[in-house]
């Protein structure tokens, strides 16, 4: 088998992620974009040698030219990152160390790979921690190992999370029909969960049924607008299976946990509601981002961990809010997908 050239080492890398791959009109140019949080990544890996040369004239123009291509982008920040590799780099580093201005909306960063050492030069004025960069490249250069998720969204129509709130939806109108869903011998006949019943009268199958009914329309409305805002992605990287066992797992640990919470403080409310497998779904969805180091349609982790801070902070200040379901359910849908995704991490060949 033919080694692989650094050049194409680098690419393989930021190719397996899947980052976004952005024409160049230069042939030892290969450019890649992601977002993260509210900044864009631009990366560059360039290639120098005999037929393509670089000095501090020539990267300002090109650095102009990237400015006005991304100028419209309604990233907070563009940051652009230049991977150069070159048999020779102290000329350059010395060239480029400069000290870039956070200040503005384009910032600027390079860095210089040396073909010969296979040592990666960071300047000392350079931003010096990129989305981890720095430590996978290190390791591609030691000839270390570097794994990835092997994670594609199916192109499949998307129509388990459009079934779960249906589910959830009919649930409450035949509550409705029959009493009120605001009613606590309506809840407690529809299958609702209390530690008396569960524990004390063997009725464990409440610790499901409860996860399908809701206290109220508001109840009701917002978790089903979180189930599809939420489901909808997740459902597009996760087999069926695994989002309905992810779904159904972290409610029933929402559940348990909730049980747990009334039995350590000797108060047994009726308990009800989809809001432990929808803390399961965000707590999925984090691990996901996290695996495939990109946003999933604009929901980054870092938006993720807001949204739960949030969540958590609104339970907390609400009454007759269980927040032990929520953090059980959240706690759930992150342990869950890091054990169904082991078969999808594949290791860089290099």
């Amino acid at each position: 088998m033919m080694e692989k050239t650094l050049y194409n080492q680098i690419n393989d890398y930021f190719k397996n992620r899947q980052y976004q791959k952005i024409p160049t009109d230069i042939e030892n140019v290969t450019m890649y974009g992601v977002y993260d949080k509210s900044n864009l990544y631009l990366i560059n890996v360039i290639e120098l040698g005999p037929e393509f040369a670089l000095d501090p004239e020539r990267y300002l123009e090109y650095k102009q030219l990237t400015m006005q291509q991304f100028s419209k982008t309604e990233a907070d920040k563009v940051v652009l990152l230049n991977l150069i590799i070159a048999k020779e780099t102290q000329v350059l580093y010395d060239a480029f160390n400069f000290v870039p201005d956070l200040s503005e909306k384009f910032i600027d960063v390079v860095w210089f790979i040396n073909e010969n050492t296979r040592k990666l030069q960071i300047p000392k004025r350079q931003l010096k921690n990129i989305l981890k960069i720095d430590k996978e490249v290190r390791k591609i250069l030691n000839n270390e190992q570097t794994t990835y998720y092997k994670l594609k969204p199916r192109k499949a129509s998307i129509w388990i999370t459009w079934v779960l709130m249906a589910i959830n939806i009919a649930i409450w109108v035949s509550m409705e029909i029959e009493g009120s869903s605001l009613e606590i011998e309506t809840l407690v006949r529809s299958g609702a969960m209390s530690f008396p019943l569960v524990v004390l009268e063997g009725e464990y199958y409440r610790l499901v049924t409860a996860m399908f009914l809701h206290i109220g329309v508001v109840h009701l409305f917002y978790n089903m607008f979180s189930l599809y805002i939420f489901g909808y992605r997740l459902e597009r990287y996760l087999k069926i299976w695994q989002y309905m066992l992810v779904y159904l797992g972290s409610g029933l640990l929402g559940s348990l946990m909730s049980l747990g919470g009334a039995y350590v403080s000797g108060m047994y409310p009726v308990a009800a509601g989809a809001s432990g497998a929808v803390y399961g779904l965000i707590g999925s969805l984090l691990v996901v981002t996290n695996k495939i180091k990109k946003p999933i349609d604009g929901v980054s982790s870092y938006i993720l961990w807001v949204m739960f801070g949030i969540g958590i902070v609104f339970s907390v200040l609400t009454p007759n809010v269980d927040i032990l379901a929520h953090v059980g359910g959240f706690a759930g849908g992150i342990m869950l997908t890091h054990i169904l995704l082991k078969p999808a991490q594949k290791t860089d060949v290099l």
